[in-house]
């Protein structure tokens, strides 16, 4: 087990000697991340907070489901939650632990919900794209519909003649035809 140890800003950055005079910081104490894990805290909520807002700042790249789940068998307290959401910058963390009444959150239940939430707004976001994409592919069928009409007009072809080419070649009624040109 390590001991933290607790820092001065001072002692982690330059200050020019010009600004020392400035710059008091003798009240200021800062806590490293990287020992926060290996502490032995008897207080439950303490370690969790602590091993929590440790995990965070270790795996920023990591989605939040991934660096919950070794917190999946235990129940957090809703305050130390939203401390850590706070702390480490965890919107998620922080609108779910202001969700709801209970004073302890099932870690399942909520990496679940987050799981599902995340898989609602990746489908959301592939249908957006699909949408955008039927739309410019029925531009283009629209536009070479128009493109074709055009080009059997100039080569004299009679309008009757044109629209039941192209309606066939487009499984598309008259009507709909002659509503684009």
């Amino acid at each position: 087990m390590s001991k933290i140890e607790l820092n001065r800003l001072s002692d982690m950055i330059d200050i020019p000697e010009e600004l020392k005079e400035y710059f008091d910081d003798s009240s200021l104490l800062l806590v490293s991340a990287k020992d926060l894990k290996d502490y032995d805290f008897k207080d439950r909520d303490n370690k969790q907070l602590f091993s929590m807002i440790h995990d965070f700042f270790y795996n920023k790249e990591k989605d939040v489901t991934e660096i919950l789940r070794p917190y999946m068998g235990e129940n957090i307290r809703r305050i130390t939650l939203l401390t850590v959401g706070v702390i480490v910058g965890a919107e998620q963390l922080i609108e779910y632990a202001l969700e709801g009444e209970k004073e302890e959150i099932d870690m399942c239940e909520a990496v679940r919900r987050w799981e599902k939430k995340i898989a609602e707004r990746e489908r959301a976001e592939v249908e957006k794209e699909l949408a955008k994409e039927r739309a410019i592919a029925e531009k283009e069928r629209m536009d070479s519909v128009k493109g074709m009409f055009l080009g059997m007009k100039k080569l004299g072809i009679e309008k009757e003649e044109i629209l039941k080419v192209i309606s066939n070649a487009y499984n598309m009624t008259e009507e709909e035809l002659l509503s684009l040109i």
